[in-house]
Protein backbone atom coordinates (compact mmCIF):
# COMPACT_ATOMS: atom_id res chain seq x y z
CA UNK A 1 0.00 0.00 0.00
CA UNK A 2 2.99 2.37 0.63
CA UNK A 3 4.01 1.62 -2.61
CA UNK A 4 0.66 2.27 -4.03
CA UNK A 5 0.53 6.11 -2.25
CA UNK A 6 3.98 6.97 -3.29
CA UNK A 7 3.36 6.27 -7.11
CA UNK A 8 0.11 8.46 -6.75
CA UNK A 9 2.15 11.48 -5.15
CA UNK A 10 5.13 11.27 -7.33
CA UNK A 11 3.63 9.40 -10.64
CA UNK A 12 -0.16 10.44 -11.04
CA UNK A 13 0.34 13.76 -8.64
CA UNK A 14 -2.59 12.60 -7.71
CA UNK A 15 -2.88 14.32 -4.03
CA UNK A 16 -6.43 13.02 -3.01
CA UNK A 17 -6.17 9.71 -3.81
CA UNK A 18 -2.26 9.16 -2.69
CA UNK A 19 -3.82 10.39 1.05
CA UNK A 20 -6.31 7.89 0.90
CA UNK A 21 -3.79 5.77 0.48
CA UNK A 22 -1.39 6.54 3.01
CA UNK A 23 -4.53 6.42 5.42
CA UNK A 24 -5.18 3.07 4.38
CA UNK A 25 -1.29 2.12 5.03
CA UNK A 26 -1.43 3.58 8.11
CA UNK A 27 -4.53 1.85 9.04
CA UNK A 28 -2.77 -1.32 8.27
CA UNK A 29 0.75 -0.78 10.56
CA UNK A 30 1.55 -3.49 13.33
CA UNK A 31 1.50 -1.83 16.16
CA UNK A 32 3.66 -5.08 17.19
CA UNK A 33 6.30 -4.50 15.05
CA UNK A 34 8.80 -2.67 17.27
CA UNK A 35 9.64 -0.43 14.41
CA UNK A 36 6.28 0.82 14.13
CA UNK A 37 6.63 4.37 15.64
CA UNK A 38 9.04 4.78 12.80
CA UNK A 39 6.61 3.96 10.07
CA UNK A 40 4.11 5.89 11.80
CA UNK A 41 6.27 9.14 11.56
CA UNK A 42 6.82 8.59 8.04
CA UNK A 43 3.26 8.10 6.80
CA UNK A 44 2.59 11.44 8.72
CA UNK A 45 5.24 13.13 7.06
CA UNK A 46 3.78 11.84 3.94
CA UNK A 47 0.39 13.20 4.62
CA UNK A 48 1.70 16.33 5.61
CA UNK A 49 3.38 16.51 2.29
CA UNK A 50 -0.54 15.52 0.64
CA UNK A 51 -1.62 18.56 2.46
CA UNK A 52 1.03 21.02 1.56
CA UNK A 53 0.82 19.58 -2.17
CA UNK A 54 -2.96 20.44 -1.82
CA UNK A 55 -2.86 23.76 -0.21
CA UNK A 56 -3.63 22.66 3.13
CA UNK A 57 -0.63 24.46 4.50
CA UNK A 58 -1.79 25.10 7.96
CA UNK A 59 -2.02 21.02 8.99
CA UNK A 60 1.10 20.43 6.67
CA UNK A 61 3.17 23.23 8.85
CA UNK A 62 2.32 21.81 12.44
CA UNK A 63 4.28 18.24 11.34
CA UNK A 64 7.25 20.62 9.46
CA UNK A 65 7.56 22.73 12.27
CA UNK A 66 7.63 19.76 14.83
CA UNK A 67 10.32 17.97 11.94
CA UNK A 68 12.37 21.16 11.61
CA UNK A 69 12.63 21.40 15.60
CA UNK A 70 13.45 17.91 15.53
CA UNK A 71 16.33 18.27 13.57
CA UNK A 72 17.60 21.58 14.48
CA UNK A 73 18.10 19.61 18.13
CA UNK A 74 19.97 16.52 16.89
CA UNK A 75 21.57 18.80 13.94
CA UNK A 76 20.42 16.82 11.12
CA UNK A 77 21.09 17.03 7.99
CA UNK A 78 18.22 18.14 6.44
CA UNK A 79 17.44 21.09 8.45
CA UNK A 80 17.05 22.92 5.77
CA UNK A 81 14.99 21.28 4.13
CA UNK A 82 12.42 21.53 6.86
CA UNK A 83 13.01 24.96 7.54
CA UNK A 84 12.40 25.10 3.60
CA UNK A 85 9.45 23.58 3.63
CA UNK A 86 8.02 25.46 7.05
CA UNK A 87 9.12 29.15 5.27
CA UNK A 88 7.15 28.15 2.11
CA UNK A 89 4.02 27.19 4.25
CA UNK A 90 4.41 30.47 5.64
CA UNK A 91 4.43 32.50 2.37
CA UNK A 92 1.81 30.38 1.20
CA UNK A 93 -0.57 31.77 4.07
CA UNK A 94 0.60 35.48 3.63
CA UNK A 95 0.60 35.81 0.14
CA UNK A 96 -2.67 35.02 -1.90
CA UNK A 97 -0.21 34.92 -4.97
CA UNK A 98 1.56 31.44 -4.08
CA UNK A 99 0.21 29.28 -6.56
CA UNK A 100 -0.43 25.75 -5.15
CA UNK A 101 0.96 23.98 -7.77
CA UNK A 102 4.57 25.68 -6.93
CA UNK A 103 4.18 23.98 -3.23
CA UNK A 104 2.66 20.43 -5.35
CA UNK A 105 5.53 20.71 -7.60
CA UNK A 106 8.39 21.32 -4.65
CA UNK A 107 6.63 18.71 -2.78
CA UNK A 108 6.58 16.31 -5.25
CA UNK A 109 10.15 17.00 -6.77
CA UNK A 110 11.27 16.41 -3.06
CA UNK A 111 9.61 13.15 -2.85
CA UNK A 112 11.46 12.01 -6.76
CA UNK A 113 14.66 13.05 -4.88
CA UNK A 114 14.49 11.22 -2.09
CA UNK A 115 14.21 7.87 -4.53
CA UNK A 116 16.88 8.95 -6.88
CA UNK A 117 14.51 10.13 -9.52
CA UNK A 118 16.68 13.18 -10.63
CA UNK A 119 15.58 13.50 -14.23
CA UNK A 120 11.67 14.03 -13.05
CA UNK A 121 12.50 15.70 -9.80
CA UNK A 122 15.04 18.33 -11.62
CA UNK A 123 11.90 19.30 -14.27
CA UNK A 124 9.76 20.39 -11.10
CA UNK A 125 11.94 22.33 -9.26
CA UNK A 126 13.04 23.79 -12.45
CA UNK A 127 9.11 24.72 -13.08
CA UNK A 128 8.21 25.79 -9.64
CA UNK A 129 11.06 29.05 -9.08
CA UNK A 130 9.07 30.48 -11.92
CA UNK A 131 6.44 31.18 -9.43
CA UNK A 132 5.75 34.50 -7.59
CA UNK A 133 5.63 34.90 -4.35
CA UNK A 134 8.14 31.63 -3.13
CA UNK A 135 10.08 32.64 -0.21
CA UNK A 136 13.58 33.24 -0.29
CA UNK A 137 14.67 30.56 1.51
CA UNK A 138 12.86 28.08 -0.49
CA UNK A 139 14.01 29.49 -3.08
CA UNK A 140 17.53 29.14 -2.02
CA UNK A 141 16.14 25.54 -1.01
CA UNK A 142 14.59 24.58 -4.81
CA UNK A 143 18.02 25.79 -6.31
CA UNK A 144 20.36 23.81 -3.87
CA UNK A 145 18.29 20.83 -4.77
CA UNK A 146 18.15 21.62 -8.83
CA UNK A 147 22.17 21.78 -8.88
CA UNK A 148 21.77 18.38 -7.01
CA UNK A 149 19.80 16.86 -9.22
CA UNK A 150 21.91 18.06 -12.46
CA UNK A 151 24.87 17.19 -10.70
CA UNK A 152 23.84 13.42 -9.79
CA UNK A 153 22.40 13.21 -13.48
CA UNK A 154 26.12 14.38 -14.61
CA UNK A 155 25.17 17.98 -15.67
CA UNK A 156 27.97 19.08 -13.72
CA UNK A 157 28.71 22.53 -15.61
CA UNK A 158 24.80 23.41 -15.50
CA UNK A 159 24.42 22.69 -11.82
CA UNK A 160 27.57 24.87 -11.18
CA UNK A 161 25.42 27.59 -12.90
CA UNK A 162 22.43 27.15 -10.54
CA UNK A 163 25.05 26.99 -7.47
CA UNK A 164 26.06 30.45 -8.90
CA UNK A 165 22.92 31.79 -8.30
CA UNK A 166 22.26 30.57 -5.03
CA UNK A 167 25.26 32.23 -3.65
CA UNK A 168 24.05 35.69 -5.46
CA UNK A 169 21.16 35.78 -4.43
CA UNK A 170 20.29 34.51 -1.81
CA UNK A 171 23.97 33.93 0.43
CA UNK A 172 22.39 34.61 3.52
CA UNK A 173 19.62 31.47 3.36
CA UNK A 174 20.04 28.66 6.03
CA UNK A 175 20.70 25.91 3.19
CA UNK A 176 23.49 28.37 1.71
CA UNK A 177 26.69 26.84 3.80
CA UNK A 178 25.22 23.51 2.57
CA UNK A 179 25.03 23.93 -0.86
CA UNK A 180 28.24 25.82 -0.55
CA UNK A 181 30.23 23.43 0.54
CA UNK A 182 28.20 20.97 -2.20
CA UNK A 183 29.69 23.44 -5.10
CA UNK A 184 33.01 23.16 -3.64
CA UNK A 185 32.84 19.79 -4.09
CA UNK A 186 31.77 19.69 -7.13
CA UNK A 187 34.20 21.95 -8.92
CA UNK A 188 36.92 20.13 -7.13
CA UNK A 189 35.94 16.44 -8.03
CA UNK A 190 34.51 17.04 -11.46
CA UNK A 191 35.46 20.15 -12.82
CA UNK A 192 38.85 20.32 -12.40
CA UNK A 193 38.65 23.83 -11.08
CA UNK A 194 40.45 23.72 -7.49
CA UNK A 195 40.90 27.25 -7.10
CA UNK A 196 36.79 28.01 -7.60
CA UNK A 197 36.33 24.78 -5.83
CA UNK A 198 38.26 26.77 -2.62
CA UNK A 199 36.96 30.14 -3.55
CA UNK A 200 33.31 28.43 -2.11
CA UNK A 201 34.97 26.78 0.86
CA UNK A 202 36.63 30.39 1.61
CA UNK A 203 33.49 31.94 1.19
CA UNK A 204 31.97 28.99 4.12
CA UNK A 205 34.74 30.24 6.22
CA UNK A 206 33.93 33.93 6.06
CA UNK A 207 30.41 33.99 5.90
CA UNK A 208 29.19 31.21 8.39
CA UNK A 209 31.86 31.10 10.69
CA UNK A 210 30.10 29.89 13.44
CA UNK A 211 28.45 27.13 11.61
CA UNK A 212 30.07 22.91 11.27
CA UNK A 213 30.38 23.81 7.71
CA UNK A 214 33.08 26.45 8.40
CA UNK A 215 35.02 23.72 10.15
CA UNK A 216 34.91 21.46 7.03
CA UNK A 217 35.05 24.29 4.39
CA UNK A 218 39.08 24.46 5.64
CA UNK A 219 39.19 21.35 6.47
CA UNK A 220 38.82 20.82 2.52
CA UNK A 221 40.49 23.66 1.42
CA UNK A 222 44.10 22.37 3.52
CA UNK A 223 43.33 18.64 1.77
CA UNK A 224 43.66 20.76 -2.09
CA UNK A 225 46.68 22.21 -1.09
CA UNK A 226 48.31 19.14 -0.12
CA UNK A 227 46.59 17.40 -3.12
CA UNK A 228 48.00 20.38 -5.11
CA UNK A 229 51.10 20.40 -3.29
CA UNK A 230 51.16 23.54 -2.30
CA UNK A 231 52.96 22.86 0.79
CA UNK A 232 53.57 26.42 1.98
CA UNK A 233 49.83 27.22 1.73
CA UNK A 234 49.11 23.92 3.30
CA UNK A 235 51.36 24.68 6.75
CA UNK A 236 49.54 28.52 7.26
CA UNK A 237 46.03 26.43 6.24
CA UNK A 238 47.01 23.41 8.94
CA UNK A 239 47.79 26.26 11.36
CA UNK A 240 44.70 28.21 10.88
CA UNK A 241 42.95 24.88 11.27
CA UNK A 242 44.60 23.81 14.90
CA UNK A 243 43.47 27.42 15.49
CA UNK A 244 39.97 27.57 14.91
CA UNK A 245 38.94 24.00 15.98
CA UNK A 246 41.11 22.46 18.48
CA UNK A 247 37.91 20.53 19.44
CA UNK A 248 37.66 19.12 15.85
CA UNK A 249 36.91 15.12 15.28
CA UNK A 250 39.67 15.78 12.69
CA UNK A 251 42.71 17.60 14.53
CA UNK A 252 44.33 14.68 14.70
CA UNK A 253 44.62 14.09 11.13
CA UNK A 254 44.85 17.62 10.68
CA UNK A 255 47.85 17.99 13.41
CA UNK A 256 49.67 14.16 12.91
CA UNK A 257 48.59 13.17 9.38
CA UNK A 258 49.17 16.08 7.66
CA UNK A 259 51.52 17.68 9.69
CA UNK A 260 53.77 14.85 9.69
CA UNK A 261 53.49 15.21 5.61
CA UNK A 262 53.67 19.18 5.17
CA UNK A 263 57.05 18.83 7.12
CA UNK A 264 58.60 15.85 5.35
CA UNK A 265 57.52 17.75 1.94
CA UNK A 266 58.91 21.39 3.14
CA UNK A 267 61.98 19.59 4.42
CA UNK A 268 62.74 18.21 0.96
CA UNK A 269 62.00 21.34 -0.87
CA UNK A 270 65.39 23.28 -2.09
CA UNK A 271 65.80 26.55 -0.01
CA UNK A 272 64.46 29.55 -1.76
Amino acid sequence: MRREADSLLMDAHDVSAARRAYKRTLAAIDRNDPYYNIDIQEINVALAMCDAADGNFEAAERVFRKEYESSLKRRGSDVAKWHALLSMCEAARKDFKFSKLTARDVVIADCLMSVERYADAEKLYARSLGTIGISNDAKAYVLMQWAECLAKMGRHKDALKQYQALQKGYKTALCAPRAMLRAGVLCVGHLDNDKLGCDFFKFIEDTFPASEFAEQALFYRLTVAIWDKKWDDAKELRKLFAERHPSSSRIKIVQDEYGQLIAKKLTALPDK
